[in-house]
């Protein structure tokens, strides 16, 4: 038998479809009529068998007619009755009941085939789930942190064993000193110039002194600007700032002297500056090394013709026998700012050359 609604193939004793939940329809059979009248009881048949055979449904025995219709005459109602199967000879009451299965499920009029888990199955279910989970995460965090140990004790066996084997190596790879043949004297040509040294770049604001003082033998850098001529006292060179004719640096090269530096000053200063007006003699000495030397140096005090005061410091030093004088004149007002921008680079930059052979 087909269901009417889906077409699903369902039995004959299903009500119901199975697939949609309509009602299936079943074959109807005429059987006899039952007429019911007023005030009369309903007779049952003669024949006792189909007593027992007869099926009636609740619904059936219930007139769709008041009360009132059916004794004002109206005629009886004749109800189909569905086919029953003959039932076996016997004693009945013996019988079995047999069982009422349960009423189909549904849900929004659909029959429902299948049937929910037990609730306390599926919470078991889920609790394996959760704790398999959490087995595989502390197996996996425990393998990361001995994967991580190992690695680091790996690292530290290998640096213990470098530390180790490194005073080993190195002792096993040092050759023996091998004493080589002494060789013969050779004689080399002999130059007649100093070797060519190059020249470095000059301070911003100076530039090189070069034939200007390579005769004396030393090479200094001077303020751009100054000019550049001889020493007024002596053989060497005097850079001099036009614009104050009082603000100047003389390098001398005195020649071969048995004299010590600290005499040297003395004479210097006696000589160029002790007959000026307002001379103040040094009160002592000091020291300071310049390019490799040691040089004496002192200080002292004039007044120039433009009468003010002025300040020179000499420094003297005797180099392979040859003595060298350095003066630093400026007015005593002007002497730590000039001192600060030109002198110092001057001394700083100050070189002996080598000697021509």
């Amino acid at each position: 038998m087909r269901c009417p609604r889906c077409g699903n193939e369902a039995s004959q004793e299903e009500p119901f479809c199975g697939q949609c939940g309509a009602p299936t329809e079943q074959q109807i059979y005429r059987t006899n009529n039952v007429s019911f009248t007023p005030h009369q009881p309903m007779q049952p048949p003669s024949d006792p068998n189909q007593q027992t055979r007869f099926y009636q449904d609740a619904t059936e025995a219930i007139s769709i007619y008041p009360k009132q219709a059916m004794q004002a005459g109206y005629p009886a109602v004749t109800y189909p009755q569905a086919p029953m199967a003959p039932l076996p000879q016997g004693n009945f009451a013996a019988l079995p009941p047999s069982p009422v299965p349960p009423p189909p499920a549904y849900n929004n009029g659909y029959y429902m085939q299948s049937q929910a888990l037990p609730l306390q199955q599926r919470s078991h279910n889920t609790t394996i789930i959760v704790i398999c989970i959490c087995l595989v995460v502390v197996l996996l965090g425990a393998i990361g942190i001995t994967t991580l140990l190992m690695t680091r004790n790996q690292q530290a066996i290998q640096v213990h064993q470098t530390a180790i084997a490194t005073p080993a190596a190195t002792a096993i790879a040092t050759p023996s000193p091998t004493p080589l043949p002494t060789p013969s004297p050779t004689a080399l040509p002999t130059p007649t110039t100093a070797p060519v040294t190059p020249t470095p770049v000059a301070d911003a604001g100076f530039s090189w002194c070069g034939a200007t003082c390579t005769p004396y033998n030393f090479s200094v850098e001077y303020p751009n600007g100054w000019t550049a001529g001889a020493a007024t006292n002596g053989a060497g060179v005097q850079f001099t700032n036009p614009a104050q004719l009082d603000q100047f640096i003389s390098i001398k090269a005195l020649g071969p002297t048995a004299s010590p530096a600290s005499t040297l000053v003395s004479s210097d200063l006696q000589t160029n500056f002790a007959s000026k007006v307002g001379y103040t003699p040094p009160t002592g000495y000091s020291s300071g090394t310049i390019s490799g030397e040691t040089w004496i140096a002192a200080l002292a005090y004039y007044q120039s013709d433009a009468q003010q005061k002025e300040r020179i410091i000499v420094y003297a030093t005797v180099h392979q026998g040859k003595g060298y004088i350095i003066e630093l004149n400026a007015a005593d007002a002007q002497f730590d700012a000039v001192n600060a921008q030109f002198f110092n680079v001057v001394l700083s930059k100050f070189r002996f050359l080598q000697p021509t052979l």
